[in-house]
């Protein structure tokens, strides 16, 4: 709720098991393994284990208001109402990238390795997560408040990550690191069967026009 309040129920028996308080003028929540980060209108990003007392403290500074959050594993991937998308890095809880989506954010998701971007208008924009360059866009005809992602079967294994690069410039998530400062990565959507006809691949962080 906008005044802070959290509850956390059992998914299998819909049981309440516990209230926590967050921040007030909250908008958005994201788990990353046991911890559970808030924001909302005063930009701070708190963090509470969900093992724990439930008890928040600061984590970070949006320095914007957060309407949307959600995470890629390595950093918080953080939305407003002014359409700026701005990714906090876990490991150093500062920003480090930001870039503009459309005119306003209402909800983020993470899939194949893309970021999910939607908006009051019902448009549904699939975004790289580091610069914001956008592959496609699905108009779902309402508003869309929130985004829930099922977990779903890729249709290919991701590989070839940068590991002991022949120059030391090392991607772990990714390939070797090129002029973008970054490795460049291969994702894929849809399915392996042929009469389908709906695999597609998507390139990130690779150099303009190669």
């Amino acid at each position: 709720g906008t005044d802070g309040t959290v509850e956390c129920y059992d998914l299998a028996t819909e049981m309440l098991l516990a209230i926590w308080q967050a921040p007030v003028g909250l908008r958005a929540l994201t788990c990353v393994g046991d911890d559970l980060f808030s924001a909302g209108d005063s930009g701070v990003v708190a963090r509470t284990s969900t093992q724990g007392s439930g008890a928040f403290t600061s984590f970070g500074d949006a320095a914007m208001p957060v309407t949307a959050m959600t995470s890629d594993g390595s950093a918080l991937m953080l939305g407003s109402a002014s359409g700026i998308i701005s990714r906090m890095e876990l490991s150093t809880q500062s920003i480090s990238a930001s870039f503009q989506a459309g005119s306003d954010v209402t909800a983020l998701g993470m899939n194949l390795s893309q970021l999910l971007v939607a908006n009051e208008a019902g448009t549904i924009r699939r975004v790289d997560p580091i610069d914001g360059t956008v592959f496609d866009s699905h108009d779902v005809g309402s508003s869309v408040r929130a985004l829930a992602l099922t977990d779903g079967v890729q249709p290919g294994i991701t590989y070839c990550y940068g590991f002991q690069c022949p120059c030391g410039n090392d991607d772990p998530l990714a390939g070797c690191v090129n002029s973008t400062g970054r490795g460049a990565r291969l994702a894929l959507a849809g399915t392996s069967r042929v009469s389908t006809d709906d695999l597609a691949l998507f390139v990130t962080g690779a150099p303009a026009n190669s």
